[in-house]
């Protein structure tokens, strides 16, 4: 009988592991492999790039501050040209002059976000040694190699 109750509850504890902990631990990629977004692929970048902690500092402000000028006008302009679209779907005629309006509007917006990108561009040209400019080139131009893409990613050449 005593017996019965320690195997039950061995058996009980062995599932709830299995179903819970373990699930959760082990079944799963380590954390390390899991960290993603914004500063994973600067660190990563930055690894690349053999940068030292001043040019890191002066590459993330000029990121931020793309990033800070660029939200509220994206943001905005987003809400704004759903706004105009479903107005302009809703209608039994579709209204050329009003889509014309909305992409003026665009192109108005891309060319702020256009001179906001190009000064980011040039703190961060600023910022790196010549071979870090090269190495970074390089990158850019080798796509997906530089990722660290598996042995099924083509890296642009056809197969």
């Amino acid at each position: 009988m005593l017996g019965t109750v320690i195997a039950t509850v061995a058996v009980t504890l062995l599932v709830m592991l299995l179903f819970r902990g373990l699930r959760r631990r082990c079944f799963r990629r380590p954390l390390r492999f899991r960290r993603r977004g914004r500063r994973f692929a600067l660190d990563r970048l930055f690894a690349r790039l053999g940068t030292t902690p001043g040019q890191e500092a002066e590459i993330e402000r000029a990121l931020d501050d793309l990033a800070r000028e660029s939200r509220p006008v994206l943001h905005g302009e987003l809400r704004q040209s759903r706004r105009d679209l479903g107005q302009a779907l809703r209608e039994d005629d579709l209204d050329a002059e009003r889509l014309g309006d909305l992409f003026a509007r665009h192109d108005a917006t891309l060319d702020q976000l256009r001179k906001a990108a190009v000064g980011a561009l040039s703190r961060i040209h600023e910022a790196l040694e010549p071979q870090q400019r090269v190495r970074l080139a390089d990158m850019l131009l080798g796509g997906a190699r530089w990722r660290g893409g598996g042995p099924y990613r083509s890296n642009g050449a056809p197969a």
